[in-house]
Protein backbone atom coordinates (compact mmCIF):
# COMPACT_ATOMS: atom_id res chain seq x y z
CA UNK A 1 0.00 0.00 0.00
CA UNK A 2 2.98 2.29 0.88
CA UNK A 3 4.60 1.84 -2.56
CA UNK A 4 1.30 2.17 -4.11
CA UNK A 5 0.37 5.74 -2.90
CA UNK A 6 3.93 6.61 -3.67
CA UNK A 7 4.35 5.31 -7.54
CA UNK A 8 0.49 7.23 -7.87
CA UNK A 9 1.88 10.40 -7.64
CA UNK A 10 4.27 9.91 -10.37
CA UNK A 11 1.88 7.75 -12.26
CA UNK A 12 -1.07 10.52 -12.32
CA UNK A 13 1.02 13.04 -13.42
CA UNK A 14 1.68 11.19 -16.25
CA UNK A 15 -2.10 10.04 -16.97
CA UNK A 16 -1.33 6.34 -16.26
CA UNK A 17 -3.80 4.10 -14.76
CA UNK A 18 -2.23 2.32 -11.73
CA UNK A 19 -4.18 -1.39 -11.18
CA UNK A 20 -3.08 -2.84 -7.67
CA UNK A 21 -3.31 -6.28 -7.15
CA UNK A 22 -2.37 -6.22 -3.26
CA UNK A 23 -2.70 -2.79 -1.77
CA UNK A 24 -5.42 -2.82 1.41
CA UNK A 25 -4.94 0.07 2.83
CA UNK A 26 -8.04 2.17 3.64
CA UNK A 27 -6.01 5.69 2.96
CA UNK A 28 -6.27 4.12 -0.77
CA UNK A 29 -9.79 4.48 -0.92
CA UNK A 30 -9.49 8.24 -0.29
CA UNK A 31 -6.51 9.57 -2.01
CA UNK A 32 -6.59 11.83 -4.43
CA UNK A 33 -5.39 9.66 -7.39
CA UNK A 34 -7.40 11.75 -9.86
CA UNK A 35 -9.24 8.69 -11.00
CA UNK A 36 -5.98 7.00 -11.94
CA UNK A 37 -5.71 4.24 -8.87
CA UNK A 38 -7.94 0.70 -8.49
CA UNK A 39 -7.32 -2.47 -7.18
CA UNK A 40 -8.92 -5.71 -7.12
CA UNK A 41 -8.60 -6.65 -3.54
CA UNK A 42 -10.73 -5.02 -0.72
CA UNK A 43 -9.86 -2.55 1.41
CA UNK A 44 -8.45 -3.25 5.37
CA UNK A 45 -11.62 -1.25 6.55
CA UNK A 46 -13.82 -4.47 6.02
CA UNK A 47 -11.03 -6.46 7.07
CA UNK A 48 -11.36 -4.21 10.41
CA UNK A 49 -14.99 -4.66 10.45
CA UNK A 50 -14.68 -8.45 10.38
CA UNK A 51 -12.09 -8.47 13.35
CA UNK A 52 -14.18 -6.49 15.26
CA UNK A 53 -17.60 -9.37 14.73
CA UNK A 54 -15.00 -12.29 15.65
CA UNK A 55 -13.82 -10.29 18.49
CA UNK A 56 -17.47 -9.47 19.83
CA UNK A 57 -18.35 -13.13 19.08
CA UNK A 58 -15.74 -14.35 21.33
CA UNK A 59 -16.40 -12.40 24.03
CA UNK A 60 -13.38 -9.41 23.78
CA UNK A 61 -14.20 -6.69 26.06
CA UNK A 62 -11.28 -4.78 26.83
CA UNK A 63 -8.39 -6.07 23.92
CA UNK A 64 -5.25 -4.70 23.69
CA UNK A 65 -4.49 -3.61 19.90
CA UNK A 66 -0.87 -4.31 18.75
CA UNK A 67 -0.05 -3.23 15.33
CA UNK A 68 2.90 -2.90 12.72
CA UNK A 69 3.52 0.83 12.42
CA UNK A 70 3.48 1.25 8.65
CA UNK A 71 0.23 1.23 5.86
CA UNK A 72 -1.19 -1.84 6.19
CA UNK A 73 -1.06 -2.39 10.27
CA UNK A 74 -1.97 1.56 10.96
CA UNK A 75 -4.53 1.10 8.62
CA UNK A 76 -6.40 -2.19 9.50
CA UNK A 77 -5.47 -1.00 13.55
CA UNK A 78 -7.50 1.92 12.81
CA UNK A 79 -10.01 0.16 11.00
CA UNK A 80 -10.48 -2.21 13.59
CA UNK A 81 -10.67 0.91 16.58
CA UNK A 82 -13.32 2.58 13.83
CA UNK A 83 -15.62 0.08 13.86
CA UNK A 84 -15.06 -1.75 17.95
CA UNK A 85 -14.83 2.03 19.23
CA UNK A 86 -17.14 4.50 17.45
CA UNK A 87 -19.74 2.16 15.76
CA UNK A 88 -20.40 -0.66 18.24
CA UNK A 89 -19.46 1.43 21.46
CA UNK A 90 -17.05 -1.21 23.21
CA UNK A 91 -13.98 0.12 24.55
CA UNK A 92 -10.41 -1.08 24.00
CA UNK A 93 -7.58 -1.09 26.80
CA UNK A 94 -4.31 0.35 25.07
CA UNK A 95 -3.05 0.80 20.94
CA UNK A 96 0.38 -0.17 20.53
CA UNK A 97 2.48 0.30 17.79
CA UNK A 98 5.71 -1.28 17.13
CA UNK A 99 8.27 -0.85 14.01
CA UNK A 100 8.43 -3.34 11.46
CA UNK A 101 11.75 -4.39 11.70
CA UNK A 102 11.17 -5.13 15.50
CA UNK A 103 12.56 -8.50 16.72
CA UNK A 104 12.06 -7.62 20.74
CA UNK A 105 8.13 -7.31 21.98
CA UNK A 106 9.11 -7.52 25.71
CA UNK A 107 7.78 -3.26 25.73
CA UNK A 108 5.20 -3.84 23.23
CA UNK A 109 3.90 -7.11 25.31
CA UNK A 110 4.11 -4.87 29.06
CA UNK A 111 1.27 -2.55 27.88
CA UNK A 112 -1.11 -5.99 27.56
CA UNK A 113 -0.03 -7.03 31.18
CA UNK A 114 0.16 -3.33 31.99
CA UNK A 115 -2.81 -2.20 31.14
CA UNK A 116 -5.01 -5.52 32.60
CA UNK A 117 -6.59 -6.29 28.70
CA UNK A 118 -8.59 -9.52 29.05
CA UNK A 119 -7.75 -10.06 25.15
CA UNK A 120 -5.09 -8.93 22.19
CA UNK A 121 -6.35 -8.25 18.84
CA UNK A 122 -2.76 -7.39 16.62
CA UNK A 123 -2.39 -6.73 13.09
CA UNK A 124 1.03 -8.05 12.02
CA UNK A 125 2.95 -10.57 9.48
CA UNK A 126 3.74 -14.41 10.51
CA UNK A 127 7.13 -13.42 12.16
CA UNK A 128 6.24 -10.86 14.35
CA UNK A 129 2.71 -12.69 15.46
CA UNK A 130 4.58 -15.14 16.70
CA UNK A 131 7.01 -13.50 18.45
CA UNK A 132 4.49 -11.67 20.32
CA UNK A 133 2.45 -14.64 21.25
CA UNK A 134 5.61 -16.13 22.60
CA UNK A 135 6.92 -13.20 24.42
CA UNK A 136 3.57 -13.44 25.94
CA UNK A 137 4.05 -16.71 27.16
CA UNK A 138 7.55 -15.94 28.66
CA UNK A 139 5.71 -12.99 30.57
CA UNK A 140 3.00 -15.29 31.44
CA UNK A 141 -0.05 -13.40 30.00
CA UNK A 142 -2.78 -16.30 28.78
CA UNK A 143 -5.34 -14.10 27.19
CA UNK A 144 -7.47 -15.13 24.12
CA UNK A 145 -5.50 -13.60 20.58
CA UNK A 146 -7.24 -12.61 17.30
CA UNK A 147 -5.19 -12.03 14.31
CA UNK A 148 -5.79 -10.27 10.87
CA UNK A 149 -4.87 -11.86 7.51
CA UNK A 150 -1.03 -11.19 7.94
CA UNK A 151 -0.95 -14.68 10.21
CA UNK A 152 -3.43 -16.44 8.64
CA UNK A 153 -1.74 -19.17 6.80
CA UNK A 154 -0.91 -22.58 7.08
CA UNK A 155 2.85 -21.64 7.45
CA UNK A 156 2.22 -19.31 10.76
CA UNK A 157 2.60 -22.19 13.40
CA UNK A 158 6.19 -22.66 11.99
CA UNK A 159 7.36 -19.80 13.14
CA UNK A 160 7.13 -20.58 16.86
CA UNK A 161 9.96 -21.90 18.40
CA UNK A 162 6.92 -24.05 20.75
CA UNK A 163 4.23 -24.40 17.98
CA UNK A 164 2.02 -25.49 20.72
CA UNK A 165 1.16 -21.78 21.44
CA UNK A 166 -0.46 -21.24 18.09
CA UNK A 167 -3.28 -23.39 20.00
CA UNK A 168 -6.24 -20.94 20.22
CA UNK A 169 -5.13 -18.21 17.98
CA UNK A 170 -7.62 -16.97 15.45
CA UNK A 171 -7.35 -14.84 12.47
CA UNK A 172 -9.69 -13.37 9.97
CA UNK A 173 -8.42 -14.24 6.59
CA UNK A 174 -10.53 -12.51 3.13
CA UNK A 175 -11.87 -14.54 0.43
CA UNK A 176 -12.47 -14.08 -3.03
CA UNK A 177 -16.23 -13.26 -3.20
CA UNK A 178 -18.57 -15.83 -5.06
CA UNK A 179 -18.42 -16.17 -8.96
CA UNK A 180 -20.67 -13.59 -10.87
CA UNK A 181 -20.41 -11.84 -14.53
CA UNK A 182 -19.02 -8.87 -12.34
CA UNK A 183 -15.99 -10.81 -11.13
CA UNK A 184 -15.08 -12.22 -14.92
CA UNK A 185 -15.38 -9.13 -16.19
Amino acid sequence: SGATLGAIEVAKGEYVVMVSYASTSPAITEHDDDGYLFRVVPSDAQQGQALAAVAEEEGFSYPAIIYMANDYGAGLADAFVNEWYWEMGEDYCVKVGYDQDATDFTNVVEYVDDYDCDSVVMVTYGTDGAGIIEEMAAQGIDIPVLGADGIADFYFAYEFSDESLVDGVIATRPLPGEDSEERQA
